[in-house]
């Protein structure tokens, strides 16, 4: 004698009770191919190229996760410099005086 369940899972159905506590996959799909761009946007490109040489054409998702610094290693070691002068001392300044040293250093 079989029960409801298995009848309904015979049929490829899970129980109701069961479906309802299932996840259903709500992803997207893989799209396969070459996506094309429109002009207006391929015109914008060359635009941002010829205005700004050849990081204008890097997108913002370069950047997603990257933590690498956008200073020279000349600035940074005068970031450093003032932060010691300024922050790292017995004195020790507050940290808004410290701001306002390192603005004034890199000016």
């Amino acid at each position: 004698m079989k029960v409801q369940w298995q009848v309904k899972m015979e049929k490829g159905r899970l129980p109701d009770r069961v479906r309802k506590g299932v996840r259903r996959n709500r992803g997207g799909v893989a799209k396969e191919g070459v996506k094309l761009y429109s002009s207006d946007y391929l015109r914008k490109l060359y635009a941002d190229y010829q205005a700004h040489g050849l990081p204008a054409l890097a997108d913002d998702l370069s950047k997603c996760g990257n933590r690498t610094s956008l200073l020279r290693p000349e600035e940074q070691a005068l970031l450093m410099d003032i932060i010691k002068r300024s922050y790292l001392t017995p004195e020790q300044k507050s940290i808004k005086a410290t701001v306002v040293d390192v603005q004034r250093g890199l000016t």
